[in-house]
């Protein structure tokens, strides 16, 4: 009896956990998600908005539409392309805006909520409807909310001030600013010029080539810098949406003082951009595919005049770090040589003496090389005397067994810098004498 009475309290406790469980809590959060759902001022995908309407101050009308090939364009009141995250912004704050509270059922006096004549207001087109007009007024007295209305409804309720501030947006807000969009990844070959200079540059991702002025390996990191900053750089100012020919010779477009191409693709399509006069710290430019005059900070355009130093790769040695397993330095009166266990990783002195060697200063020696960064070119040299490259302070070599990698020579001294010879000859910071200069204490293991 008793056995039987504790089962069915067993039971009522969990029919009664169950109830709890489905219910309150999942039950509640379900409530909750539908709370906040009826609160929300619009409802709809983003695949379905055809046009968005915004009027600001009841004088300004921008009109947006998406063309048929998905992106938007601004139809009023220029017709030009529109920035599309920017869009992407207005629809999520849209989708995020929700009523707070309702302030007044019906409201006599539109004016004290700012809603006579709305700060803002929107509207979406659908594929099958259109929504009902949001009116944005003032901003309540504590700053945190706005008062809003549905146009043509008579309650005013708040929404969050957000609302207001992110739907406020101009047709420059709107519009695609970029001096130059283009996709980073399709570039194919740069070409630059201002002050009767041309650089070419051939390649894509982290392998490019310089064509002109001659042929060297390009920085990599400075040519994906160079199309990064190129592709993001945003208008200041468009001073005309139509120019004409006169126009294009009066802002300097017709003869610039700097132009860039970049070729896309496989097909190689072209964008090209040109920077015409200086006026008051900003220049005007153009993207050749576009109509408008803009306006682009000097600072830009000074970014823009890479010269030949900036877009050549500067090491001064290049080599596989992970192939090397064997180092040779001949400095002064000594001869050092450094091999690796590659089992272990371990390294070891081999000459003038045995021993383990401290693995982070052979590894710092591979950096030192490695990492070693021209300051200046000076090309070819069949007489190396010069730059005591003949008979240098320092000659470093690099092995995967018997292959040679890399090899350094380090010459005489000129002030602050060092002449080196890797694959020509160049000027390098001094520091290199020092750190391809170590001591066998410095090399060695305590007690090795």
């Amino acid at each position: 009896m008793r056995f039987r009475s504790t089962l069915i309290a067993a039971m009522l406790a969990l029919g009664l956990g169950a109830f709890l469980y489905f219910y309150e809590i999942r039950g509640g959060k379900r409530r909750k998600e539908a709370e906040e759902f009826a609160k929300k001022l619009f409802h709809f995908e983003e695949a379905d908005v055809q046009k968005i309407t915004l009027v600001r101050n009841d004088t300004t009308r921008i009109v947006l539409e998406k063309g048929k090939d998905g992106l938007w364009h601004i139809a009023e009141p220029i017709e030009t392309d529109a920035d599309q995250d920017a869009v992407g912004r207005l629809m999520d704050t849209m989708k995020d805006a929700s009523c707070e509270r309702v302030v007044a059922d019906s409201a006599s006096d539109l004016g004290k909520f700012g809603l006579e004549h709305p700060k803002v207001k929107v509207a979406l087109t659908l594929k099958d409807t259109t929504t009902d007009t949001l009116c944005v007024g003032d901003f309540s007295p504590t700053g945190s909310y706005v008062f809003a209305m549905w146009a043509g409804k008579p309650q005013v309720f708040l929404s969050k001030r957000y609302v207001r501030t992110r739907l406020d947006q101009g047709p420059f807000d709107l519009r695609e600013r970029r001096v130059l969009p283009f996709p980073k990844e399709e570039a194919k070959k740069i070409v630059l010029k201002y002050d009767g200079k041309k650089f070419v540059l051939t390649g894509s991702g982290d392998e490019w080539e310089i064509e002109e002025p001659g042929k060297f390996r390009a920085d990599a990191s400075t040519v994906r810098s160079f199309l990064s900053r190129l592709r993001t750089e945003r208008a200041r100012k468009f001073v005309l949406e139509h120019p004409s020919e006169e126009d294009l010779r009066k802002y300097g477009i017709d003869e610039p003082s700097l132009e860039v191409t970049v070729w896309l693709g496989e097909e190689k399509a072209q964008k090209t951009l040109r920077v015409g006069k200086l006026e008051d710290w900003r220049y005007y430019a153009k993207d050749m595919s576009r109509e408008p005059i803009f306006m682009v900070d000097s600072s830009f355009v000074a970014y823009l005049r890479k010269d030949l130093m900036n877009l050549r790769d500067k090491h001064v040695v290049r080599f596989d770090r992970d192939k090397v397993d064997r180092i040779e330095l001949a400095y002064g009166d000594s001869v050092v040589v450094c091999e690796k266990d590659t089992s272990s990783g371990d390294w070891y002195l081999k000459e003038p003496k045995e021993g383990k060697m401290k693995s982070w200063r052979a590894n710092r020696l591979l950096s030192d090389i490695k990492f070693l960064r021209a300051r200046e070119f000076l090309g070819k040299h069949e007489d190396l005397r010069p730059y005591g490259l003949d008979s240098p302070r320092i000659v470093a070599r690099l092995l995967h067994g018997k292959e040679l990698l890399a090899e350094l020579k380090v010459g005489k001294y000129k002030g602050d810098k060092v002449y080196v010879l890797g694959q020509e000859v160049c000027l390098a910071d001094s520091s290199i004498v020092g750190d391809l200069s170590p001591s066998l204490d410095e090399l060695l293991e305590e007690g090795k």
